[in-house]
């Protein structure tokens, strides 16, 4: 491969289940409902399971999260902790941005 072409590596369905079992199995130990949302490295919905108890907005919630951490390739609470460090009118301007989300909970 040469330095202008890389390996593009992207989860599985088998792998996106695995990644949503564990995330299931950490929040019910947490006595958590919630929706989980599975995607690709283009962002690309492979899989999602919402529990019958989440809250109304978790689906569309978690939906933004997996997208934004997706696109911009870090979790979401990164992104809250960077707009508390530059100006509140900077931050509107970076919230206005395609699938920007600093909701916790995106990885």
């Amino acid at each position: 491969m040469s330095e202008f072409c890389k390996a593009w590596h992207n989860i599985t369905l088998e792998g996106a289940k695995e990644v949503r079992n564990r995330a299931l199995l950490k929040a019910s130990e947490l006595g958590i409902p919630v929706s989980v949302v599975v995607v690709d490295r283009a962002g690309v919905i492979l899989l999602m399971e919402t529990a019958d108890s989440a809250p109304p907005g978790a689906s569309e919630a978690s939906i933004m999260k997996a997208k934004g951490a997706s696109r911009y390739r870090t979790a979401t609470h990164t992104t809250a902790e960077f707009l508390k460090t530059i100006p509140a009118q900077l931050a509107q301007h970076a919230l206005s941005l395609p699938e920007v989300c600093a909701l916790q909970g995106g990885l």
